[in-house]
């Protein structure tokens, strides 16, 4: 995949959104669902095989998690794409509360690993 540099990324903006709002004229909302549907499946199993090449406990077809990183980024950017299409967008508010409770989760291990320790 081509990397894009400053210059180029409000071409790509407007590209993606002729296009996004194109399809989201031509499909139904269920329709646009199940997309986004398939996409999130497709991203799940991009993530397994990285970590099965990662861990090289279970082969794949490639050995390099690098190309399986790759996938993930494809597939991402796929479910990224369903999801504006569907008109469903991020929520920061959301997004910090989760990354507050996931680091609260580790500290509270370290912690308790801490504990454990003395």
């Amino acid at each position: 995949m081509e990397k894009i540099n400053g210059t180029d990324i409000q071409e790509v903006v407007r590209r993606k959104t002729i296009a996004q709002h194109y399809v989201h004229s031509k499909l139904d909302r269920k329709a646009l669902i199940m997309q986004l549907a398939e996409e999130a499946a497709e991203l799940s199993q991009a993530c397994l095989k990285y970590i099965r090449a990662l861990d090289g406990t279970n082969p794949c077809a490639e050995q390099d998690p690098e190309v399986y990183m790759d996938s993930i980024i494809e597939e991402y950017s796929d479910v990224s794409n369903a999801a504006e299409v569907a008109w469903i967008h991020l929520d920061y508010e959301i997004i910090a509360s989760k990354a507050e409770r996931w680091a609260d989760r580790l500290k509270a291990l370290e912690e308790r690993k801490g504990a454990n320790n003395e």
